[in-house]
């Protein structure tokens, strides 16, 4: 085990009269190893095993060892009266002190949570009673009585609440044990004040508060919505997906999958739109949920920082509704895996943790439409995008289409484009329409200043580019700084370096300013590094000779 990564035991003295409690991983004990008592013998070992037969905590009967119930490492001793056999699993939850363990007067080995809780040990009516103060009185404590075989055969040999007797007392949910194998999207729900998310166990940890189990189990019916109350609002001037500017392809195949499901009166199937910021892709997922009439849901996905977050998401979900998650690959790897089953079979399994105990779930959801956006996509887990029904890319818009993405644009906000200014526009915006409605957005601040608050001119968009820093070709003062440096240079120049030089950090240089060097054709790669093209001396070499 430890050859395979295992984490070491190291043991510390009894605390307190009677209690057994490991240190934590990662301590040692201060005897010298010189001084400690030998260690377990194969023989003693064997001894422990067969008088206890099980995991004293859990009562599993395989995996089992040894467990000093005094310090070994502090001076404890290595005898049959103070060994018991626990299992590698309560022996790490011994030792993350999940489980503590008090040796009784009788000898016997008793085992409490971190609340002081007995483990696997019934109550009598006597200690009931003798934990109960005045507001708990006597009548309310009733019997549990079993049902009688002929009440058990005639209702078809049923267990649970639901297949209880009249003589039987309900249920209460004490335990991670009283939960069904498998719970409704309103029950979980139902259960969230007593789950939280664990990143130490990956888990979740389930503190349960003792309610009527019988009403748990009959929990159902909707939520209210997330943050949408009907169909998603599509953006001004644009009234279906079919009216999206540029993006043929992508465009075709989401209303062709849409209008099929919506036939079909099914959820669409999950979607995965790619791409770098800026083009649309927030946009094209409210006309999606828009051309399938339902509600939309829109988070980003570095607002989610555990899956407890995700899942509380997923099972408020109304049937069809549509989730859009931006910037999926952001996600945690706990939440990424927890989309797994959820995109495959509507379903999310969960590992809850009560105390030494962990017992497996399935949470069932509502039927929904996953729409992650992602300018990253080699980020996300290759097993995660595999589950994406539909994955489209959205390419960088052409003149053309983002001089129409700009009249479009004009016209929402109630002014008049001409034609060279909208050119203009979309000559200088990288390819991109939120560039292109920001270029937009400044040229007419400076058409209203000029007296001209109808009609943006080919004048007024110069002017404005010009205060935005954007030259003819699109680039800005830190792209032109990155042509200048190779071109200086005169030789491959790592991206760590050009970042450097120019004061940037490496993503965001490589993220923002290089796809578009490249794109245009005045940067290229090569194995040892970015060097500037022939296409960029042409059109700026005379900046470097004038020292410019």
């Amino acid at each position: 085990m430890i050859l395979e990564g295992a984490r070491t035991i190291a043991v510390e003295d009894v605390q307190g009269a009677g209690v057994c409690s490991a240190i934590p991983f990662g301590r040692r004990g201060e005897l010298a190893p010189e001084d400690r008592d030998a260690a377990v013998s194969p023989e003693l070992k064997e001894a422990v095993l067969v008088r206890d037969g099980c995991c004293v905590v859990c009562g599993a009967r395989e995996n089992l060892g040894p467990h000093h119930l005094d310090s070994h490492a502090d001076g404890g001793k290595s005898d049959m009266r103070r060994l018991i056999a626990l299992c590698l699993r309560c022996q790490g939850s011994v030792h993350d002190q999940d489980v503590i363990l008090r040796v009784e007067e009788d000898g016997t080995v008793t085992a409490l949570d971190r609340d002081g809780r007995v483990i696997g040990k019934p109550q009598s009516a006597a200690e009931v009673l003798a934990e109960a103060d005045e507001s708990c009185p006597l009548e309310t404590i009733e019997r549990r009585v079993p049902p009688a075989p002929e009440a058990e055969a005639e209702a078809g040999g049923a267990a649970g609440p639901e297949a209880a007797g009249e003589g039987e007392a309900p249920r209460s949910l004490d335990s991670i044990e009283d939960l069904p194998s498998e719970l409704t999207a309103s029950q979980w729900r139902a259960l969230q004040s007593q789950i939280e998310w664990s990143p130490t166990h990956r888990a979740f940890l389930f503190r349960p508060d003792g309610r009527d189990l019988a009403e748990f189990l009959k929990v159902s019916g909707t939520c209210p919505p997330v943050g949408a109350s009907g169909p998603a609002a599509a953006p001004s001037g644009t009234e279906s997906l079919a009216d999206f500017v540029g993006q043929r392809r992508a465009v075709e195949n989401l209303l062709l999958a849409a209008r099929a499901a919506k036939g079909r009166g099914e959820a669409m199937g999950h979607t995965l739109l790619s791409g770098q910021a800026g083009l649309g892709k927030t946009t094209a997922a409210r006309l999606l949920a828009r051309e399938c009439g339902a509600p939309l849901v829109e988070v980003l996905a570095g607002n989610i920082h555990d899956p407890n977050q995700l899942i509380s998401l997923l099972c408020r979900l109304q049937e069809g509704e549509f989730i859009l998650i931006d910037e999926i690959h952001r996600l945690e790897a706990a939440c990424q895996e927890s989309l797994y089953t959820a995109l495959e079979d509507n379903v999310t399994d969960v590992v809850l943790r009560e105390g030494g105990r962990t017992r497996a779930l399935r949470v069932r959801l509502e039927p929904f439409t996953l729409v992650g956006a992602t300018t990253c996509l080699g980020k996300l887990t290759p097993p995660l995008r595999s589950r994406f029904r539909l994955l489209e890319r959205l390419e960088p818009y052409n003149e053309e289409e983002l001089a129409g993405v700009v009249e479009k644009a004009a016209g929402r906000i109630g002014i008049t484009v001409s034609p060279d200014a909208a050119r203009e526009v979309a000559r200088r915006s990288k390819g991109t329409p939120r560039e292109a409605i920001r270029i937009l957005g400044r040229a007419r601040d400076v058409a209203q200043l000029a007296g001209a608050q109808e009609v943006i001119a080919l004048a007024h968009v110069v002017q404005a580019a010009e205060r935005l820093g954007i030259d003819e070709r699109g680039l800005d003062p830190v792209d032109r700084e990155v042509v200048t440096l190779l071109l200086r240079r005169g030789k491959a120049t790592g991206s760590e370096t050009i970042a450097l030089r120019i004061g940037l950090d490496v993503e965001t240089y490589k993220d923002v300013h290089e796809p578009w060097l490249e794109r245009s054709g005045l940067l290229e790669r090569t194995r040892d590094g970015r060097v500037a093209t022939e296409e960029a001396r042409k059109l700026y070499g005379a900046r470097v000779k004038s020292g410019a």
